[in-house]
């Protein structure tokens, strides 16, 4: 696996990449990731589910502004990224910066529906020696688009049984 087609991969998309991957398997799980996330915006689940199982390791560190603590849940990852692609509309990474040791990329998206709230955000991946996600850091803005995102997700995971349903308030 090649640098050139990590980077050609990202390009194809129109984003701009930064930076360099040296390492096969860095740059095994940046095309994998790549391929996930398309996968995933086009509805194949099963798919998605199935190629975040081979990149991530058993219990990776997950941070997202949707939750207030972080998860070693690989299955809980893996079905809040799949929510998220259900969530996501008119999603695209804009800029891409690479590395043997992890990427940062940033996207934009609406929420929803295609004229949802627009939400930017970064995806911080750290990779470990074997080149597979060991964490995964969102960072996202504007809060009232991370709210609305809040709200989906929410709504996703209970249906997915990996949140219990809110408790009506009386």
């Amino acid at each position: 696996m090649a640098a050139a087609d990590v980077r050609s991969a990202y390009e194809a998309d129109g984003v701009s990449v930064i930076g360099d991957v040296k390492s096969p398997q860095a740059a095994a799980t940046l095309l994998a990731w790549h391929q996930a996330i398309n996968i995933g915006m086009g509805g194949d689940d099963a798919r998605l589910l199935e190629i975040l199982d081979k990149i991530l390791i058993d219990e990776p560190v997950f941070l997202a502004p949707t939750y207030h603590k972080e998860r070693r849940d690989k299955q809980f990852i893996k079905f809040a990224l799949l929510g998220v692609c259900k969530a996501f509309k008119r999603f695209k990474y804009t800029r891409a910066f690479l590395g043997d040791e992890g990427f940062a990329l940033e996207f934009e998206c609406n929420l929803g529906s295609e004229n949802g709230p627009m939400m930017r955000g970064i995806d911080l991946v750290t990779l470990n020696s074997e080149g597979k996600v060991s964490r995964f850091e969102v960072m996202a803005r504007p809060p009232k688009a991370v709210l609305h995102l809040l709200e989906l997700q929410t709504a996703f995971m209970t249906e997915m049984g990996m949140v219990k349903p809110a408790k009506a308030k009386l």
